[in-house]
């Protein structure tokens, strides 16, 4: 049976208002136990200090049937984003080490093929509508949405959040980006009399990757009338199992922007059995066309390993 894809671009896209962080800001927890803030030593020295929150008890989503055991991966159910994972912060911490080079990926961009999303501007601040071009960035699988929180502080103005699970989005994401977005103000440049082509811009997209369509159909022009393939994805924790890092290569074929996209995937070496983990995804993904650079490393103590690799199409 075939499944129905998901169009990306009829996902709801918000304009970053003052208003609207200090709305999402109010849902972000106030009990001392539930606030966290990632450690200067996990995060690096030249990190802002990010916070997040405890992982939230939504057992509608982490327990299964009439089980009352929760788990942190409920396949075809839940995929743990109510979580922040180890990879999380080491990406966090790779994007400020590396500041100017991402500030360069996230520029403006006068290439046209970086911004073939609506002609009209829709009255929600959608990412079409602005005389700049900013390229679109997406943190996939993002759970608590760090990552593409650092994106926004290094200078992205249109980042993706996306999650298997629309309520990890609403419970998690948006409340730690107000939170995050209002103690860092100065250095998103927030101003009250900013024009909405000025504001950061974000959209909030669920569901399965392989369901997931970064181009709409034909307008009856011969062009896509919406394309929202990105310059620069992100992704921590995204190569946990074999399925998954078969989705992922499969997905980043689709939604790199053809001309200069580039993904930084934050993984574990291997993740015990599950069969996922650097080498699989490396294998999954060039299969799919796509060259996988290692571009850091990190050994703890026990011997785990976490790498970031650079991901681009080849040639």
């Amino acid at each position: 049976m075939t499944v129905p894809a998901v169009f990306v671009s009829q996902f709801p896209v918000y304009s970053l208002t003052s208003q609207l962080l200090e709305n999402w800001a109010e849902c972000y927890p106030t009990h001392p136990r539930d606030r966290m803030e990632l450690p200067r030593e996990a995060a690096g020295m030249n990190t802002p200090p990010l916070v997040y929150q405890r992982a939230p008890d939504v057992s509608e989503l982490t327990t299964e049937g009439d089980k009352l055991e929760r788990r942190d991966i409920i396949p075809g159910k839940y995929y743990g984003g109510l979580k922040v994972w180890s990879c999380a912060p080491y990406l966090v911490a790779y994007m400020f080490g590396n500041r100017d080079m991402f500030r360069r990926l996230f520029e403006i961009t006068d290439n046209p093929i970086e911004n073939t999303t609506a002609r009209k501007t829709p009255p929600d601040g959608q990412f079409a509508g602005t005389s700049l071009v900013h390229p679109i960035v997406a943190e996939v699988g993002c759970g608590q949405g760090l990552p593409g929180i650092a994106a926004l502080l290094l200078g992205a103005r249109r980042v993706i959040f996306q999650d298997y699970n629309e309520e990890v989005l609403e419970i998690c994401v948006k409340s730690n980006i107000g939170a995050n977005l209002l103690r860092h103000a100065e250095v998103v440049a927030l101003r009250e009399n900013s024009s909405p082509s000025c504001l950061p811009v974000v959209q909030m997209v669920s569901g399965d990757w392989s369901r997931l369509q970064w181009q709409d159909c034909d307008d009856g022009t011969g062009k896509k009338a919406h394309d929202v393939r990105c310059k620069v994805v992100l992704g921590s924790d995204v190569t946990f199992d074999d399925e998954a890092c078969e989705k992922l290569a499969e997905m980043l074929e689709r939604c790199l922007s053809p001309t200069s996209g580039v993904a930084y995937i934050a993984s574990k070496q291997y993740y015990f059995g599950t069969n996922g983990g650097a080498l699989e995804f490396q294998k999954c993904a060039e299969g799919r066309g796509l060259q996988v650079e290692e571009v850091s490393r990190m050994d703890e103590a026990g011997g785990m390993q976490r790498l970031i690799m650079r991901v681009e199409r080849r040639g």
